[in-house]
């Protein structure tokens, strides 16, 4: 696997791959997960991109906030307590 190489200051798209490799993660926890189970989940989705703004700032993108942080702090608690939860009664592969 590649090492993520530090991005440059005159860089306008973020690298390919392993960054975008989380994107197909949640994918896959969404498609293993019905509906209702799949909220907290998706919490995962803004933080992610919000996280790639802000480490690859756009004119048009906003950073992260304090507030920002307030929130995925709140939502990433809550997606680990429902993938405890869900790992509990999931067979293994």
């Amino acid at each position: 696997m590649a090492t993520p190489q530090e991005p440059s200051s005159s860089r306008t798209t973020p690298p390919a791959s392993p960054w975008r490799r989380y994107a197909v993660l949640l994918d896959v926890v969404l498609a293993q997960t019905e509906p209702p189970k799949q909220q907290e989940f998706r919490e995962f989705s803004w933080m992610r991109r919000l996280r790639n703004d802000t480490q690859y700032p756009y004119i048009d993108r906003p950073s992260a906030t304090s507030d920002d942080l307030a929130q995925a702090v709140v939502a990433a608690k809550a997606i680990v307590d429902r993938a405890e939860l869900l790992a509990a009664h999931m067979p293994p592969f």
